[in-house]
């Protein structure tokens, strides 16, 4: 292995500045990578057979797959401007092993049976799905596109029989939609491959000849010649790996609706997400959607449409909710005094207990409508608190019953006989006298057997009479008879 440096001999040799930049190799933990097809070469930005690389102007060579450059069996790398890249193998024994791995990805990539139809010489202007194309020659001169089907691992082999071409134009690229990546698209050139200036390719390039990045040419994957120098001006590589990280959506307690789906996902270690709208949308009874959270119960990163991360890891977005505040509104509805306050809520909860009064009505319960005809509460029931509401006091007349009217009262009969009250007040008689008028009456009420009986005098009532008061007087008494 062989690491430039900006030796006076080697600067002397070129007769120009040299600037090398070296970074990190790729780590064992690195996510997956299409080891299937390139082996030791994945690791590899740029790998050269003979004579050397160039390169121009300035240019970067990165990537989670690996920013290595090698070439076997020369050994030169030529740089006439600053280059950025991992470190540079010149014909060491890693080289060897990439080149190799690369002759026989080459052979199997070209050789396996095409599975589409012939997509025709130009690429541009078409969306194309996952399997092998075949053909003569390549060219894009605007934009193909390449469409995963949501799979994320689909593979596209593009075999050209001799030479792939781009044209000079920004408008000539390569995009991936449908959970396409760039690590899953390889192009196999019997010949030479050409991107054009300010071009943006897509997919690992194995070419069986020599391979020129035009100035500014953009590539996502890999320039590799198996048997020949490749070219280099301005340009900027990634070498991914196929990204491992997925980013997904999760309604968190959704009553309804779908959740988003990121089409772009899985996306590769430290790519740019931005983050979905709720295009379902979702739903919550009783709730609205707030944004989304890495943490179901919010306490996360909160993040709201549109906003971007760096995905580090698998990453799932949880819908956060706003409890949605309804009220309640209570109407009177003919009360002549009192009120009962609006009552806010976001869950069930007691109804306020009815404030209104009505003259010479009670109050029998809620409704929503005015006449009764609606929905009835009871005073104080219990309200989901799921929608705004109006409710409208019920009323019952009081009855009042009619006075009861005061009896006439029944005459008394006359009585019938000698009473009491009828004595006369007669004079006191001494208590002596009282003994003979005694002997008198026994012998007068014998005197008179023909007497009718209401004319009768009681004599124990005499007797009562005389014994109680002493007042008696019989000669008055028979005057009072006859």
């Amino acid at each position: 292995m062989r690491k430039f440096n900006n030796s006076k001999k080697f600067r002397a040799l070129l007769g120009i500045p040299l600037v090398f930049l070296f970074l990190n190799a790729p780590t064992s933990s690195s996510a997956a990578t299409p080891t299937s097809y390139l082996g030791s070469a994945v690791g590899f930005g740029v790998l050269a057979s003979t004579p050397n690389i160039t390169s121009t102007g300035i240019t970067t060579i990165s990537g989670t797959a690996g920013s290595q450059m090698g070439i076997a069996p020369a050994a030169a790398i030529t740089d006439a401007g600053i280059l950025t890249s991992g470190v540079q193998h010149l014909n060491d024994a890693a080289a060897i092993a990439a080149r190799a791995a690369l002759s026989a990805g080459y052979t199997t990539l070209s050789t396996l049976a095409a599975t589409m139809p012939d997509p025709g010489v130009e690429l541009g202007g078409q969306t194309l799905g996952p399997g092998v194309y075949s053909r003569g020659t390549y060219g894009i001169t605007s934009t193909l596109t390449l469409n995963g089907g949501g799979d994320p691992n689909a593979i596209f082999v593009f075999q050209a029989a001799t030479t792939l071409t781009t044209a000079d134009l920004i408008a000539s690229k390569v995009v991936l939609t449908g959970s396409a990546q760039a690590c899953n698209v390889y192009w196999t050139v019997g010949s030479a491959a050409t991107l054009g200036v300010g071009s943006t390719f897509i997919g690992h390039v194995l070419s069986v000849a020599a391979i020129t990045a035009k100035t500014g040419a953009k590539i996502n994957g890999q320039l590799m010649s198996r048997d020949a120098a490749v070219t280099l001006d301005s340009n900027i590589i990634v070498n991914d790996n196929c990204a491992s990280n997925t980013v997904t959506y999760n309604g968190n307690t959704s009553t309804g609706g779908t959740v988003p789906v990121d089409v772009l996902s899985p996306y590769a270690n430290g790519a740019t997400v931005t983050v979905l709208g709720n295009t379902g949308p979702l739903v919550k009874t009783g709730n609205s959607f707030a944004g989304w959270n890495t943490a179901a119960n919010g306490s996360g990163t909160f993040y709201t449409p549109a906003a971007t991360f760096t995905i580090l890891a698998d990453t799932i977005l949880y819908a956060q909710w706003s409890p949605i505040i309804y009220s309640v509104t209570f109407i009177g509805n003919g009360a002549t005094e009192g009120a009962t306050p609006m009552q806010l809520g976001i869950s069930p909860a007691p109804l306020n207990a009815n404030g209104f009064k009505r003259t010479a009505y009670t109050f029998n319960n809620w409704n929503t409508s005015a006449s009764g005809s609606g929905t009835a509460y009871a005073n104080s029931a219990i309200y989901s608190f799921a929608s705004n509401l109006t409710l409208y006091a019920q009323w019952v007349a009081i009855i009042v019953p009619p006075p009861t009217p005061t009896p006439t009262p029944t005459p008394t009969p006359a009585p019938i006989g000698f009473q009491e009250t009828d004595l006369p007040k007669l004079p006191r008689i001494q208590n002596e006298e009282a003994e003979k008028l005694a002997i008198q009456e026994k012998s007068l009420l014998r005197n008179i057997p023909d007497a009718p009986p209401a004319r009768k005098i009681d004599l124990e009532l005499i007797r009562i009479f005389s014994e109680s008061s002493g007042d008696f007087n019989l000669p008055r008494l028979l005057e009072y008879f006859e």
